[in-house]
């Protein structure tokens, strides 16, 4: 059975995007979640779907980094588990990423 790890941070992450989709389209936020949802089954399903993310060469984290659909510029990072995925952050790609997943490791 495959099992999916949503941390603490990346649903935060995700009800802040929520928010400030709310603000500019209630039609595009009401999409969000499902997407988000279909995103998350997609990486358990094929855990070696997203792009490795390697920030820093020298550390090996298994990171690794998929769009959510209907949404290419919000980024799902995650690392493969035994069994499925744990998703680690979920933010737009225009942010200071190598900052955001510094705190995380």
């Amino acid at each position: 059975m495959s099992r999916l790890v949503v941390r603490r941070c990346a649903d935060r992450d995700i009800d802040e995007q929520l928010v400030f989709l709310a603000k500019q389209s209630h039609r595009v936020a009401a999409n969000f979640p499902d997407s988000v949802e279909r995103t998350f089954q997609l990486l358990v399903e094929s855990p070696d779907r997203g792009f490795r993310w390697d920030d820093d060469p020298s550390l090996d984290r298994g990171i690794r980094v998929w769009s959510v659909m209907g949404f290419p510029n919000m980024l799902v990072f995650y690392r493969p588990v035994e069994h499925g995925v744990e998703i680690i952050r979920v933010f737009h790609g225009a942010r200071d990423i190598a900052t955001l997943l510094e705190n995380e490791f």
